[in-house]
């Protein structure tokens, strides 16, 4: 590959040794390179993992995209939940934004949790929760399922329904993040991600 314009990185070669080099643009280099690198500037990391076949991992990641995704991971994933009070509260905005139609999740969060969490950058469970509170009911649920039907479900399963804590993806992973920060935050094993963290730690699924 080859640097597009003139720039300063602070390199890490493979045996954890770093230091500044200053690519001229056209100049090609990736390609001599061997074993695992990174590359930072000031608003970027790139990171290079060469494999027997070549270039087997390349990935540029944002230093701003790194940063909300550690402010987010100060709480951890069993975290990232809300009570049944508060689903309840929220199926009462989804009533009085839709008024008598019978929206379903994807609707919901784009025309109500959306919104509420566009400012705040975070989930609506850590928007509600920004410490966070501890799960207890890890729940699926389709996305064009009925939102209205799906909390109705939950609520007539569980007689403590308002006091249990809810691990639902649409209000427990940040819904404004781009695709690409969202992937970053779930990572490359879904055996590591917050799904499956949450998962071991809670009583119940549903």
């Amino acid at each position: 590959r080859q640097a597009i314009r003139d720039c300063r990185h602070t390199v890490t070669n493979p045996r954890g040794e770093t230091f500044q080099r200053n690519w001229k643009a056209g100049e090609s280099y990736w390609h001599t390179l061997k074993g695992d690198w990174k590359f930072e500037t000031s608003t970027q990391t790139v990171t290079i993992t060469n494999g027997a076949n070549g270039w087997e991992n390349f990935k540029v990641t944002d230093k701003a995209v790194k940063k909300k995704i550690s402010l987010v991971k100060l709480v951890p994933p069993n975290r990232w939940g809300v009570s049944g009070k508060q689903l309840m509260e929220l199926a009462d905005k989804v009533v009085e934004t839709f008024e008598d139609q019978n929206p379903n999740v994807y609707e919901v969060v784009q025309n109500v949790i959306k919104p509420l969490c566009k400012d705040a950058g975070v989930s609506y469970a850590l928007l509600l929760n920004p410490k966070g509170l501890k799960c207890t009911t890890f729940v699926t649920h389709a996305w064009f399922e009925s939102f209205l039907a799906f909390v109705v479900d939950i609520r007539d399963h569980f007689p403590d329904f308002e006091t249990r804590v809810f691990w639902i993806c649409f209000t427990a992973n940040p819904q404004t993040w781009k695709p690409d920060e969202l992937n970053d935050l779930l990572g490359p094993s879904a055996l590591q991600s917050p799904f499956a963290i949450a998962i071991q730690q809670c009583d119940t699924f549903l």
